[in-house]
């Protein structure tokens, strides 16, 4: 059998067992093959995996040769060597990370986020997260300023690195909020508001990214009680304000560090005011909105984005801007007095070190969203 009959036959194969025999044939026919190489390592149990890098180490230097040489720059989209290179990074990165090999990491996520332009693949989590282990503070907000793809895993890096360069608690808030209204369930996760799945069949497709990116940026928001209350505060309101919280405990907690601060009459106004528009916006399904997305229940609780009312940034208060709850700075330094009793609601962050779903690769790398990584899109 031919090297493209194998190829075309691994696209299809769905078992381990599967993969790892065609791999095996691929590395007869060629024992420097990265896609006999990346198969037959992609088949194996976790532990033997990552006592098995030197052969994703190989690979990359075998796929990397074949994209470099390519007379038209490869891309993505459509073409298999290029996806191979993107999954070899993905599954070595995040493999090195997982092990403590944080250096060669950064090493390979830089060369993932160079390839990966537009942000396609998780080479942003992947590098902003070693980057905040190495703390490169200044590397990081060195390259959020010639980033051509914006990021989760990026903005909250930004407003870590602000925190940690003492900048003033304006730029850290306006940050952090910038950060959650991204991904608004990814806060969720890190303060211990949603507990993490158990397993990747409980993740919903929708949540997926969600929960990857909760799971790299837990650690690093969770690693100290300045960065802890710097997110639980806005996580803990934006879940007050969209019923997320099923703790009658946090409720009550909350609306006294708010009634403290001198702001409960104002957030709960914003929460009327918010559950009135997501009321209209049931009543009119077929209403557009710039950067609206509606996720699906986790146990029994979901996020609401609601649709907002206008295109103009919010000048006080708690507003919506482009889809996106805001705290502008007025209200959020009045939040963040309250934060003074939310400190302990940073224990909570249960299970901060558990890794995210993966498929097939036991807790090393993201689950990427194309089967295997030898076929085109």
């Amino acid at each position: 059998m031919t090297k493209e009959e194998l190829l075309n036959r691994l696209d299809e194969a769905e078992s381990d067992e599967e993969i790892k025999k065609i791999g095996e044939e691929l590395l007869t026919l060629d024992p420097n093959s990265p896609y006999g190489k990346l198969a037959v390592w992609e088949s194996m149990a976790y532990e033997d995996g990552v006592q098995n890098l030197d052969m994703l180490r190989e690979a990359l230097d075998s796929i990397r040769a074949v994209v470099d040489a390519k007379e038209i720059p490869a891309f993505v989209e459509g073409d298999r060597d290029a996806l191979v290179y993107m999954t070899v990074l993905t599954n070595l990165g995040y493999s090195l990370l997982a092990e403590g090999h944080v250096d060669e990491a950064y090493e390979t996520a830089k060369e993932f986020a160079s390839f990966d332009e537009e942000g396609l693949y998780p080479s942003r989590t992947l590098l902003y997260r070693t980057m905040l282990d190495l703390e490169l503070y200044d590397d990081i907000m060195t390259y959020l300023e010639t980033d051509s793809a914006e990021s989760v895993a990026g903005e909250h890096a930004r407003a870590i690195a602000l925190l940690e360069k003492s900048a003033s608690p304006e730029e850290v808030r306006d940050a952090t909020n910038y950060a959650i209204s991204l991904s608004p369930c990814v806060p969720l996760f890190i303060t211990g508001i949603w507990d993490f799945p158990d397993t990747d069949d409980e993740i919903d497709e929708d949540m997926e990214d969600a929960v990857n990116d909760a799971a790299y940026l837990a650690d690093p928001w969770c690693k100290t009680d300045k960065r802890l209350t710097a997110i639980s505060a806005p996580a803990f309101l934006f879940a007050y304000l969209t019923d997320n919280l099923s703790d009658e405990k946090d409720k009550k907690a909350l609306r006294e560090g708010y009634e403290d601060a001198g702001i409960l009459d104002r957030i709960e106004k914003a929460k009327k005011r918010l559950a009135k528009m997501e009321k209209g916006h049931r009543r009119d399904r077929s209403r557009s909105a710039v950067g609206n997305r509606r996720h699906p229940r986790r146990n029994g609780r979901r996020v609401k984005i609601f649709t907002p009312i206008t295109d103009e940034p919010p000048r006080q208060g708690i507003s919506l801007w482009r889809g996106r709850l805001c705290f502008t700075t007025h209200l959020s330094a009045r939040i963040s007095r309250a934060a003074r009793i939310l400190g302990r609601y940073g224990l909570r962050c249960g299970r901060r070190s558990r890794a995210p779903c993966t498929r097939r690769r036991g807790r090393s790398s993201p689950r990427l969203r194309r089967r295997r990584g030898t076929a085109g899109r």
